[in-house]
């Protein structure tokens, strides 16, 4: 039952991999096959995941039981979903498909018997793929790390020091969501208040934890055996990307590095050519 006056998102975010088999996912997947879906035909669905959870087999046992049929309600209607099967893809990849692909579904000459790194910076997970596409266009998944350190750590990061600071704090909870909306465009003297509390300069605050941030997201790349220097193209994708660019440009000096068009809509984009291709359906 979708629409109802409790259905609200938690304001702790979830890392962790039994999020899949809670109400709040499920029910967000199949609100995905009914607005995506106005003719009511069965579907195949596409959901990309995470490097730390992309080869984990209890997640994919716990996605594939979407497969069957689901009574979803909407604001009062009845929607009937039928899901015949569930395809998994680890998420940089689908920025690749963003970046390479030709709208025919080919790979463009130019990127053919290149090695890339993707580095996507999301809200709650960074996750690296280092990709090889070889002469015949066939891509390879050469390695793949989780990163502890997303745009979620940046706000985690303000919570803890605006709790030293004003121990007041100490008893709200954190909701980085709304911090997110609330300061992402602020100006550095922004004041920021909760339940009475007020916060000077947290735009400044955010810059800095930004900054410190992106550092260790690089750090942890490069120290966990993937090389930005000896790849052809390095890209840079995902919301956080938007956020941390500016900071991010020091640690690339003579990279061949770049950041995706929107990069906050780019693996969607990806995953949508991609799924056509796997489903042999024109959209």
């Amino acid at each position: 039952m979708i629409g109802q006056p409790d259905f609200e998102q938690n304001p702790v975010f979830n890392r962790d991999k039994d999020k899949y088999s809670s109400p709040m996912f499920l029910r967000s997947v199949l609100i995905g096959a009914v607005r995506h879906n106005q003719k009511n035909q069965p579907n195949q669905l596409l959901i990309s995941l995470p490097a730390s959870h992309y080869r984990d087999e209890e997640v994919k046992a716990t996605l594939k039981k979407l497969v069957g049929e689901h009574l979803v309600t909407i604001n009062g209607k009845d929607h009937n979903v039928q899901v015949t099967k569930v395809h998994t893809l680890l998420q940089p990849l689908g920025a690749i498909f963003d970046v390479v692909m030709n709208p025919d579904g080919t790979i463009d000459e130019e990127y053919l018997n290149k090695t890339f790194v993707v580095v996507d910076i999301g809200f709650g997970t960074t996750d690296v793929a280092m990709i090889y596409i070889g002469k015949d266009g066939d891509i390879s998944l050469r390695k793949t790390l989780y990163v502890p350190y997303s745009m979620f750590d940046v706000y985690s990061n303000m919570w803890d020091q605006m709790q030293k600071d004003f121990p007041a704090f100490g008893s709200k909870i954190l909701n980085a969501f709304k911090m997110d909306e609330e300061l992402r465009d602020a100006p550095d003297d922004y004041v920021f208040e909760q339940a009475g509390i007020k916060v000077e300069n947290a735009g400044l605050l955010r810059k800095q934890m930004i900054k410190e941030v992106s550092g260790r997201i690089i750090t942890h790349i490069k120290g966990n055996g993937i090389s930005l220097e000896q790849a052809d193209r390095v890209i840079f994708t995902g919301g956080g990307t938007e956020a941390m660019l500016s900071e991010l440009k020091p640690h690339v000096e003579g990279v061949n590095a770049s950041k995706t068009t929107d990069s906050q809509m780019s693996i969607v984009r990806g995953l949508y050519e991609y799924g056509k291709i796997i489903t042999s359906v024109e959209v």
